[in-house]
């Protein structure tokens, strides 16, 4: 077995399940940042333990997990395809119900497997799907195509894709393979293509030929013109990828392209400027549309002409979506995505599955096959194409997109139907409106000029803001908020100096959220025209096109009683084979060597990957400052400065990585900063930034230097509008995060307050039942949990209760457990006492997960509570919301 990494096997047959695959060999290895933790899902397993690998099987979205053994690391990009022969499928069930089962089925695998895993660049992968387990040896592929390929060729069912997190399947990839292979255009080639070559006329060039006159068309290699556009169609440049940088990374691109060429077919003219990252419901006109919803007739006759155009042109657009692109509806009985990203995801694959209105009751006029076909286009026209969820803005959105290939009377029924309801749902406590066949005022039928979600008033550094409230007589004029909660401290004329100097300072988001998307890359069009248009390419892809030609001709030639007939007929057939033998030859080509093509596509079209370097100036005036260290005399004993060391991006995370230095250079600290993007409750993406790592010399703990280190970061974040900081914490993190405002992680909670109860239980001594820090730590645990007491088999904890619950504790609540009767337990290196108490013993050392919003509902640093989702409840500056007490507070 050639030593294959005995010390992994073992962790895997050890009696323990918390042993960690090690980096190194004993030193201490916090210093190597946050692999030592469970780090950022989906990018590595690097020091993950047994116990977090085998609960990966247990995820709900891709279970499982690959790893190559002989280096202990995950793949952080690319494609994982398995080897074929070495598949061993397991009845899950059993295994899951008895984590020491599960770990010898592994064991045994990789006993059984041993040498092929030895290989350099294999993998032990294992998923779960329909309760089976799969185990296999598997390769990472650096591209899509390779991926794919591989996965043909071992027979596979399905490919990981690393940086998405999803699986490939190959049933899904077929048919995309082979439409690519005979169009490599858009839609319209595909509804025009007849089998011979007409079709690939009328697809987009979205590389050499762009910019260029359709009165000029350019000619390829003298054999066909390749051409934008037909004579008198419109400018498709914004068809190509380029047209992205206005849509969310979920923008289903198939989507949004066949929703402009339906809308040209129509005569409409879409607006092209609109920024679809930026489009959000406007609060103020919201409740103005719910409350004349509200009044609207259920049954307005004079309505129903505008319902039956809406029904006609939504026919329309339902068989364009199927039969011209191709889109594969299935209705279901019940709801069929959690998420929105889950239904982009299958949208891209071309299948779209939509709650039938059977399920949720029938509508007032449309028959049942009417309305489901209403839902479907809109959420592919809607949702899918503009890449946004189902929350207030999501569906703001959808409709801004989705009007737009309506006439203006269908449009008029469609805004009661698509924004009447979402505007009463966001106002009415996410109550679902009664359907009804009635017209909105025009005034809101039309797309706004700007997008902002409240009017803003800004107040002094330091005051109390105060704002007229709207909704009523009860809200008339002013009203002092101060009563309304913590919200309405404000904040001190310092952080709002610090937060109004980082905003002029660091990358700005934009850049972040640039740098975490991969360069440009050639779509199979691109790769089509570069081979077309370079004589060189074009003659190796095509080399013995004539031999091909002759034989297929001579399989398919006709043959008349009239020669002249005879001639005519094989001469248009000769010449129809070329052309398709020709497309087949340079679409091979392109499948031989993408990765190569598509390099020097890049090239030419000079598209850069991204550069680290470009943003390190930036960075250093985030994670860069200066702080002098005193002594108990306030003598300057020395100065702490940090930097930015290094910037990288892993995947699709961007990490920072730097350190701290006392005046003389010697090490003092060191840093880790991680920006990546996460799906909100809403199903949208937003820019988070996690903390891995921040590690100060014990002397100089207690200083001061993290509280302003950290000052300074955070004002940062806040000024560009980051949604919020996450945290695993370390060592004592637990304690110190939370007493930095820090709440519960939700997505994490159960895990959180295990570990906190776990740890409790340790403590017999200094958490000894009676005692009054017991009695603290107990009290916390009844407003933790729906029941909680002591039986025969002693403590019971059952049911934990919402984070949104008033009254949930938060972190700080535990970490001040017995804070009240610490004593002193020494003093540090610069003479400041150490004290210790029952809270601090609590959390040292516990791997929570934690997480500070920073742009929330309901709250930023210059505005009140906003209820900014009609859910009557606010963010009160966690990650939770509160209740908004009987106040409408959208300004």
């Amino acid at each position: 077995m050639n030593q294959l990494n005995l010390d992994l096997i073992d962790a895997f047959a050890g009696s323990e399940f918390d042993e960690e695959f090690q980096k190194h060999g004993t030193h201490d290895q916090k210093t190597h940042g946050s692999w030592a933790n469970m780090s950022v899902e989906g990018q590595t397993v690097e020091g993950r333990t047994i116990t977090g690998l085998i609960d990966k099987l247990s995820e709900k979205k891709t279970p499982g997990f690959s790893i190559d053994i002989r280096t202990k690391q995950s793949a952080k990009d690319g494609f994982i395809a398995s080897d074929m022969g070495a598949e061993r499928v397991l009845d899950f069930a059993p295994l899951k119900a008895s984590r020491a089962s599960l770990r010898t089925a592994l064991k045994d695998y990789i006993n059984d497997h041993a040498e092929l895993l030895d290989n350099k660049g294999s993998f032990f992968g294992a998923w779960v799907e329909q309760g089976k387990l799969y185990l296999d040896v598997s390769r990472r592929y650096g591209s899509r195509s390779e991926g794919v390929r591989a996965g043909f060729k071992n027979e596979q069912k399905a490919i990981y894709d690393v940086v998405n997190d999803s699986y490939i399947y190959m049933k899904d990839e077929v048919d995309e393979r082979t439409n690519k292979a005979r169009l490599g255009g858009n839609s319209e080639a595909s509804q025009g293509n007849d089998g011979e070559g007409e079709g690939r006329l009328r697809g987009r060039n979205l590389a050499s030929d762009r910019g260029q006159s359709v009165t000029n068309p350019h000619v390829c290699l003298g054999r066909y013109q390749v051409q934008k556009h037909r004579q008198g169609e419109h400018d498709q440049a914004t068809h190509g990828n380029w047209a992205g940088d206005r849509y969310p990374t979920d923008s289903v691109k198939g989507a949004r392209d066949g929703a402009k060429e339906y809308a040209f077919k129509k005569g409409l003219k879409p607006d092209e400027t609109i920024d679809y990252t930026k489009v959000v419901a406007n609060r103020e006109r919201a409740s103005r549309i719910a409350d004349i919803y509200d009044t609207l007739p259920k049954m307005d006759r004079d309505a129903v002409d505008e319902y039956e155009a809406l029904a006609s042109e939504v026919e329309e657009q339902f068989d364009y979506m199927t039969k011209t692109l191709g889109v594969k509806v299935e209705f279901v009985a019940e709801d069929p995505y959690k998420t929105s990203k889950e239904m982009f995801e299958d949208v891209s694959r071309g299948t779209l599955k939509v709650l039938q209105t059977e399920t949720t009751g029938a509508h007032p006029l449309f028959s049942d096959a009417q309305n489901n076909k209403f839902r479907a286009v809109h959420d592919y026209f809607g949702h899918a194409a503009t890449g946004r969820g189902f929350g207030q803005d999501g569906e703001e959105a959808a409709w801004v997109h989705h009007s737009q290939m309506f006439t203006l009377k269908a449009r008029a029924a469609l805004t009661t139907e698509t924004r009447g309801q979402n505007s009463f749902f966001n106002n009415r406590g996410k109550q679902f409106a009664d359907q009804k066949v009635a017209l909105l005022p025009e005034e809101f039928w039309s797309v706004p000029a700007v997008f902002q979600k409240i009017k803003v008033i800004r107040f002094a550094a330091g005051l109390k803001p105060i704002f007229k409230h709207t909704g009523g007589e009860a809200h008339a004029g002013s009203d002092d908020q101060a009563s309304h909660g913590n919200w309405a401290r404000g904040i001190s004329a310092e952080d709002e100096a610090l937060i109004d100097q980082m905003s002029t300072m660091g990358p700005s988001k934009e850049d972040i959220l640039n740098s975490l998307v991969d360069a440009e890359q050639p779509d199979t069009s691109d790769l089509q025209m570069l081979v077309n248009n370079d004589a060189g390419l074009y003659e190796q892809a095509t080399y013995g096109i004539e031999d091909r030609v002759e034989q297929a001709f001579q399989d398919a030639k006709y043959e008349y009683e009239d020669q002249a007939a005879s001639d005519q007929a094989n001469e248009e057939l000769r010449n129809r084979l070329y052309e398709k033998i020709q497309d087949e030859m340079v679409q091979e080509y392109i499948d031989y060597d993408e990765d190569g093509l598509s390099q020097l596509w890049r090239e030419q079209e000079g598209v850069e990957d991204f550069n680290p370097e470009d943003l390190h100036g930036a960075f250093d005036e985030v994670y860069g400052m200066s702080y002098d260290i005193t002594n108990n005399a306030g003598e300057v004993v020395t100065t702490l400065s940090s930097e930015t060391t290094n910037i990288y991006r892993d995947g699709g995370v961007l990490q920072i990585q730097g350190s701290v230095s006392d005046s003389e250079g010697n090490f003092a600290g060191e840093f880790q900063r991680s920006f990546y993007k996460e799906t909100n409750d809403n199903g949208e993406e937003v820019l988070v930034v996690e903390h891995d790592l921040f590690r100060v010399a014990e002397e100089y703990q207690g200083s001061g230097f993290g509280t302003k280190f950290l000052a300074q970061q955070e004002a940062y974040y806040v000024s560009k509008e980051i949604d919020a900081i996450n945290v695993s914490t370390a060592w004592d993190g637990a304690r110190h995060w939370a007493r930095a405002g820090f709440d519960f992680n939700p997505k994490y909670l159960e895990r959180n307050i295990v570990e906190i109860v776990d740890r409790a239980n340790l403590m017999v001594e200094t958490l000894a039942i009676g005692s009054p820090a017991r009695q603290e730590f107990d009290a916390l645990m009844q407003r933790t949990v729906q029941t909680y007491g002591s039986d025969a088999n002693g403590i019971a904890y059952n049911g934990l209760r919402s984070m949104k619950e008033d009254n949930f504790p938060t972190p700080n609540d535990f970490a001040m457990i017995g804070y009240g009767k610490r004593v002193q337990s020494g003093t540090n290196e610069v003479g400041k006492p150490i004290y210790d108490w029952a809270g601090k013993q609590l959390l040292d050392g516990l791997n929570l997960k934690y997480r500070k919003g920073l742009t929330q509902e309901g709250r930023t640093l210059n505005q009140g509570p906003i209820d900014r989702d009609g859910d009557g409840l606010v963010y009160d500056g966690t990650v939770r919301e509160k209740p908004v007490s009987a106040v409408n507070s959208a300004p």
